[in-house]
């Protein structure tokens, strides 16, 4: 069912991609422990896909942070909407609803907040670790690295694991909170 004035369709790029978030990880761990003679062009792969996964995050946290953002004015078209339900039971049942809806939404929201608070620091640590290696690309630069990156890799499993748990839990339920700016229209609604 389409409530006037709500945008249904699911929101873009809602989290990043599993590759995303796996593909610095590979791309260091080749760098580390089978580095090229010239070991530039694989630092450069690893550097861009630590931006990618960094911007993917952050776009994420911004995605989040709009819903959040955006939720009184979908709650306050709900509650006009409720307000012209003149029979009883469909009034308490769309009550209810509305309760478990902003109830799951909140649940969401704090499920992406937590994987995020869970990623920065792999994010912080994969930048200091590229911040290291800029300044010594030689093989005794890389195997100074060997135990950060070991570290690095036991702390991304968990962590990547738990975030993309945690934002697969947020999209389904965040599909619909997106607010359209027109008017409510009066009169007969017919779903489309």
């Amino acid at each position: 069912m389409r409530r006037p004035g709500i945008r249904t369709r699911p929101p873009r790029r809602s989290r990043p991609k599993a590759r995303s978030w796996t593909r610095p990880l590979g791309a260091l761990n080749g760098l580390v422990n089978q580095p090229s003679a010239d070991a530039r062009p694989q630092f450069q792969q690893f550097s861009a896909a630590l931006d990618q996964l960094a911007a993917s995050a952050k776009r994420t946290g911004r995605n989040v942070h709009r819903m959040w953002q955006n939720r009184a004015a979908y709650f306050q078209v709900w509650d006009r909407e409720i307000a012209d339900i003149k029979d009883e039971d469909i009034h308490n049942r769309s009550q209810a609803r509305k309760a478990e809806v902003s109830t799951q939404f909140y649940e969401a929201t704090q499920q992406s907040d937590a994987a995020q608070k869970g990623l920065r620091p792999l994010v912080a640590c994969l930048q200091d670790i590229r911040t290291a290696l800029s300044a010594d690309l030689t093989r005794h630069g890389l195997l100074s690295l060997q135990p950060s990156v070991n570290l690095a890799n036991d702390n991304a499993r968990e962590v990547l694991a738990q975030a993309a748990t945690k934002l697969d839990a947020l999209s389904a339920p965040m599909a619909s909170f997106r607010v359209r700016e027109a008017q409510r229209p009066r009169g007969n609604v017919t779903s489309k």
